[in-house]
């Protein structure tokens, strides 16, 4: 993300969006956090393998967003 097309000139600060990724895929979970941790604005909370696991995770992150495979099973 580029930040220079953001204008903060009247002293507003942005914080950063805490993001917790959840996907059974190590793999992709692995390329996503990598990708995120790219971006400036964007705080990566966690990653985990299963929606018990977002679950519990949620409840002491308090994440902005939580990007959840669709088609999440179980667990790994």
């Amino acid at each position: 993300m580029d930040l220079e097309q953001f204008d903060f000139t009247d002293g507003s600060s942005v914080s950063p969006i805490n993001v917790l990724v959840c996907d059974n895929e190590s793999l992709f979970r692995e390329i996503l956090v990598a990708a995120l941790h790219k971006e400036p604005l964007i705080n990566v909370v966690g990653a985990v393998a299963s929606g018990t696991e977002a679950i519990e995770l949620v409840k002491v992150t308090t994440p902005d967003v939580v990007l959840m495979d669709i088609e999440l099973g179980d667990g790994p």
